[in-house]
């Protein structure tokens, strides 16, 4: 691959050309992973090409592809004009690519393809249907597993709304009988209780990813509007941002990856956030983020380890173990917050810059590491429109980074908190 910039870190919105929607349809959800995690999609024809030093540009007839996307180039003889590249300048006809060890255009760009390019991820386990596990390709991965289950249920009588979700070290298959070592969710009274009918109607499924609701689980009728989500991530980590109820304001973030462990030897360090129904009620949520503490960066929710956990302590010896969220700044709570009630004047003022802080993951053990990519804000989000791009600096004397700033749902149901997420990579050392 000829890419002259980092590739590793993805971004991709409900509006990008190809991509998977996700309305009311059982499968939703896997289709959605299966092309931003797996395949790709949207993929296009290259008219022609032009060649400058040190970039590429194509001409593409409609351009689909945004600014800073990275996009899979294939079909070319040439390897080193093949792969992973971002595009760092489009226009309605054509994508600009930073390239190295290249001279010269292709000579003819029939039979050339570019499409929006996968987090890097593989499908490990599959039914054939709506059931899969999914897992990194990168080797320096711990290969935990993330399972989906996005299938009509026995006793589910409701509209297809949501996907059940867990995380499982290794698995032989896709239902829990073969999931080896560490599990989350678990339950040693009700072991099966994620993945299978449990004994009173329609309370199924523990932690779930919701895709979509008209209005209340208990009331959902079906709509064929397709709402609003953003994923971000690498090929170890993402966050999945959705507004699936008609009505509400902000996004809540779900995730699923590794963290940047405090300890090498840490091998449970992987993360599920997902709406959490309690096993003793009826488990519906009356509003989005209710049982994820809204994706966990807001203050007075932090604290809040509903729906968030590690797939366990870090020495292997349970399934599952809660974890908060902290940083440098906090609210007149004592909480910390991200966009909220901030009183840091933007730009600051002795650099010029936006001030963005680590995110740091605490489990019941003690500190666990660093969440990769996702940034606390030290501003108000009132400062930023929602998808802004900005350059700063987190560490003195290092080149800027670019940043997406994603306003997303506080507990009013606004969209007044805040999060960064460094688009330039890569997110870890190694």
């Amino acid at each position: 691959m000829g890419s002259a910039v980092d590739t590793s870190v993805k971004f991709y919105r409900n509006t990008f050309a190809g991509i998977p929607k996700l309305k009311q349809t059982r499968g939703d959800m896997v289709r959605l992973l299966d092309a931003v995690l797996v395949n790709g999609f949207g993929q296009r024809n290259i008219d022609s090409a032009v060649y400058e030093p040190g970039f590429i540009t194509y001409n593409i007839a409609g351009n689909p592809f945004p600014e800073w996307v990275v996009v899979t180039v294939e079909g070319s003889p040439k390897p080193e004009l093949n792969g992973e590249f971002r595009a760092v300048e489009v226009s309605s006809g054509s994508i600009k690519l930073p390239v190295k060890n290249v001279t010269a255009a292709p000579v003819s760009t029939a039979g050339m393809t570019v499409k929006f390019a996968p987090m890097g991820y593989e499908i490990y386990r599959t039914n054939g249907g709506g059931k899969r596990v999914y897992r990194s390709k990168n080797p320096l991965s711990n290969k935990t597993c993330l399972v989906v289950h996005d299938e009509a249920m026995a006793g589910y009588t409701r509209p297809a709304l949501w996907a059940a979700v867990g995380i499982v070290q290794d698995t032989v298959g896709v239902e829990p009988e073969d999931f080896r070592g560490a599990v989350h969710p678990w339950s040693p009274t009700l072991p099966y209780v994620n993945w299978k009918p449990n004994v009173e109607p329609n309370r199924i499924g523990w932690y779930k990813w919701y895709y979509k609701m008209y209005a209340y689980e208990s009331g959902a009728t079906g709509s064929a509007d397709d709402l609003t989500f953003l994923i971000v991530g690498d090929d170890r980590i993402f966050f999945y941002e959705t507004l699936y109820m008609l009505g509400w304001y902000g996004r809540i973030r779900y995730t699923f990856g590794e963290i940047d462990a405090v300890s090498s030897a840490d091998q449970w360090a992987t993360i599920l956030v997902a709406e959490e129904m309690p096993l003793g009620d009826a488990g519906l949520p009356n509003y989005p983020g209710q049982r994820c503490a809204y994706g966990g960066l807001q203050a007075g929710w932090t604290a809040d380890a509903t729906g968030r956990s590690l797939l366990s302590r870090h020495d292997g010896s349970l399934n599952g173990e809660r974890y908060y969220l902290g940083w440098l700044r906090f609210d007149e709570n004592g909480y910390p917050f991200s966009g909220v009630n901030g009183t840091q004047a933007w730009p600051n003022a002795p650099s010029g810059s936006t001030l963005i802080v680590p995110v740091f993951v605490q489990g019941a053990s003690g500190y666990r590491g660093r969440l990769p990519g996702a940034h606390a804000v030290l501003h108000l989000a009132a400062n930023f429109q929602d998808g802004q791009i900005v350059k700063t600096q987190i560490n003195p004397g290092e080149p800027k980074r670019r940043f997406m700033m994603s306003r997303t749902q506080y507990n009013n149901f606004n969209d007044t908190a805040l999060v960064a997420y460094d688009l330039t990579g890569p997110w870890r050392k190694q």
